[in-house]
């Protein structure tokens, strides 16, 4: 059985997403880091096969099918 999203909309989306940037607006070390993601890297084609990334996130906007991805890769908070 697929677990159901955790969160109910988008508007409590965004008040959890913004509350964990609030409490970790520094790292510990307080020295900021740029994330980024190299799509280009030769694993990537791997891991959208093997996890099925296309299918999973379906179709819609980015924030739909990001969402999608959250909600099937990452645990809920409850757990």
């Amino acid at each position: 059985m697929k677990q159901k999203s955790y969160l109910q909309s988008v508007d409590e989306i965004y008040i959890m997403e913004a509350g964990i940037l609030k409490n970790n607006f520094e790292f510990r070390d307080a020295t900021d880091y740029k994330l980024t993601y190299n799509f280009l890297h030769e694993n990537y084609e791997t891991l959208k096969n093997k996890y099925d990334i296309e299918k999973t996130a379906g179709c819609g906007t980015e924030f739909e099918r990001a969402l999608r991805l959250m909600n099937e890769y990452s645990p809920p908070f409850n757990s």
